[in-house]
């Protein structure tokens, strides 16, 4: 995917039709639904981490009407979402050996790709939330320790383990940063 900003387009159409059938089969009705897909290419250690935010309302558009939408079924989203980006991502264009490491993904993850569904009473809140961390840089100021012209040393807060550091020269932090710069009109 670096560099393949075309493939992070597919990821992101495909989050779309994902939630979109989820809604779908849920309610066992065509609809309409809104959703907020926020492309992040970065984790903590500047690596290249491409994962997506979505924030989906809970009103859906069918035959002119607004109804609710609640319940999202997790199983049903995470097997839906490993289906529908493997399919969309073997019409890009790719190798075949890329293609067959795809649909290897298929048995690989039996239990579909991973999805965190949670419920927010306060969509207002949560969307806030995705517009600030979305329009953030890759790295803050704050977290830069060192500097000395030739090297740089930042920190990195992992919540599942513990802060570290981690140094880069010059050249190895420019690259870790113009990796996650999406061409123009994307």
């Amino acid at each position: 995917f670096i560099g393949r900003w075309d493939l992070l387009k597919i990821l992101q159409d495909s989050a779309y039709e994902t939630i979109e059938v989820t809604a779908c089969k849920t309610l066992r009705k065509k609809v309409k639904i809104g959703i907020l897909i926020g492309l992040q290419t970065y984790g903590q250690d500047m690596k290249f981490h491409p994962h997506l935010h979505c924030a989906v309302l809970k009103k859906v558009k069918y035959n002119g009407k607004i109804i609710d939408f609640r319940f999202i079924p997790s199983e049903f989203l995470r097997i839906t979402w490993r289906n529908i980006l493997i399919k969309n991502i073997c019409k890009a264009d790719i190798s075949y050996a890329e293609k067959e490491l795809a649909y290897s993904m298929i048995e690989r993850y039996p239990n579909g790709f991973v999805t965190n569904v949670e419920d927010s009473r306060n969509q207002d809140a949560v969307i806030k939330y995705l517009a600030r961390y979305m329009r953030h840089p890759v790295i803050s100021n704050s977290r830069i320790e060192f500097y000395d012209g030739k090297s740089i040393t930042i920190k990195v807060d992992n919540k599942k383990w513990k802060t570290f550091h981690q140094v880069f020269s010059v050249d190895e932090f420019i690259t870790s940063l113009i990796q996650h710069i999406s061409p123009k009109n994307f």
